[in-house]
């Protein structure tokens, strides 16, 4: 669980859109090789303790959310 803890703590603390970007697509290449359940738990947390979302962060978090329900 430490590396999933490490991929939403830099989602947490990227700065910049880009930052936050990477990091999300860190998690989403994280989330591919994994089990589905642990992967929602940890998306529900990032998208109920993003300091300051914007739009994109939450349709990007629904996006990944929907690809991993269809894997």
């Amino acid at each position: 669980v430490g590396e999933w803890s490490r991929a939403r703590d830099a989602i947490h603390a990227a700065t910049t859109d880009e930052a936050r970007s990477e990091a999300i697509d860190r998690l989403w290449g994280m989330a591919r090789a994994s089990h589905r359940d642990e992967v929602f738990e940890l998306l529900e947390d990032i998208r109920t303790n993003l300091t300051h979302p914007t739009r994109a962060d939450h349709r990007l978090l629904d996006w990944i959310t929907r690809e991993i329900g269809a894997l």
